[in-house]
């Protein structure tokens, strides 16, 4: 249940506070959470703040100010993943068509929540107190995200997607099995849930990887790109369980191969469109890129990658 704060449990909400960041932000010394107790504890008191209960146990809270500052929100961790916070967030959505946010960079799990409920980053800064970058995000009711795009191991430029990630209402997600980026809002490590045997990839951890999928799948419509250039086939029955679980409108995009990239990529590129032929698949042709016209293989690829987020975004 959500419900207003009551002032007298503030000392159950700054221990859920203290407890929580002190466990999973350790890249800040306990004492910054022990100095800052009072301090946050006399700001909480002074804002707004929705608590969730059950049987009367408060199990996570939301603080915001009358600027629809986002202030804090907390879960404990053994209701994380349950969809608590998105409840609050949305809560406090209702009654503000403008939200801002301050996260520490490093907290990847916080910024790739705030992302996936609609809110964009707009600026870094340096917090003085200790010397750690932080991200400011915003959201606006009007400025609804209306689609969410998934590729794998930076497939795409970083380049290429902040252009276009800058000038779309598409939520951009790099899902990272080989390799790994950390401290960015836009990248899903799921190598550590992966095995590799003869050459074979395997999910090792099925739970993770579901609960990592499904929490960035948050809109109606979700396009995956496959480039083809890796086998990811050991995902694909995994993606469409949570794309029929969520009622999810599923589009599949790949390059059809260019004829110097070899029979492998080709091969792999049969293989997504049979694994996806009960949905939208999309396979794009840009084999006259570079015919009469004087560029490289890598501009031709890179244009290509262009072309395919261009018409993403169009339609």
């Amino acid at each position: 249940m959500v419900k207003q704060f009551n002032k007298k449990d503030i000392d159950i909400i700054m221990k859920i506070w203290k407890d929580n960041n002190q466990r999973f932000q350790g890249f800040i010394e306990n004492n910054y959470w022990i100095d800052n107790y009072v301090k946050t504890r006399e700001k909480f008191i002074n804002s707004k703040i929705f608590v969730y209960t059950e049987s009367t146990e408060i199990k996570a809270f939301i603080v915001f100010d009358a600027n629809g500052n986002v202030i804090n929100i907390q879960v404990k961790p053994e209701i994380q993943r349950e969809g608590i916070g998105e409840i609050l967030l949305q809560k406090v959505k209702q009654e503000n068509s403008n939200l801002y946010v301050d996260i520490y960079e490093r907290n990847t799990n916080a910024m790739l929540f705030f992302k996936a409920m609609g809110f964009r980053k707009s600026q870094d800064f340096i917090d003085e107190e200790t010397n750690e970058k932080i991200c400011s995000m915003s959201w606006n009711k009007d400025n609804v995200t209306n689609s969410t795009f998934i590729y794998f191991d930076n497939s795409i430029s970083n380049e290429l997607i902040n252009k276009y990630d800058k000038i779309s209402q598409i939520q951009f997600y790099n899902i990272h099995t080989i390799t790994q980026d950390a401290n960015n809002m836009s990248n899903i490590n799921i190598s550590n849930s992966i095995e590799r045997k003869n050459e074979t990839m395997y999910i090792s951890d099925y739970i993770d990887i579901r609960n990592k999928i499904n929490s960035i799948i948050k809109t109606a419509n979700t396009t995956i790109f496959f480039d083809c250039n890796n086998d990811y086939s050991y995902l694909f029955n995994l993606i469409k369980d949570v794309v029929m679980v969520k009622n999810t409108n599923l589009k599949i995009v790949m390059h059809k191969p260019f004829s110097v990239e070899g029979g492998r990529k080709a091969k792999l590129y049969e293989e997504v469109k049979n694994s996806f032929k009960d949905y939208n698949v999309i396979d794009v042709d840009y084999e006259a890129i570079g015919q009469n016209q004087n560029i490289t293989f890598k501009e031709a690829f890179e244009k290509r990658d262009e072309e395919l987020l261009k018409m993403i975004i169009n339609q």
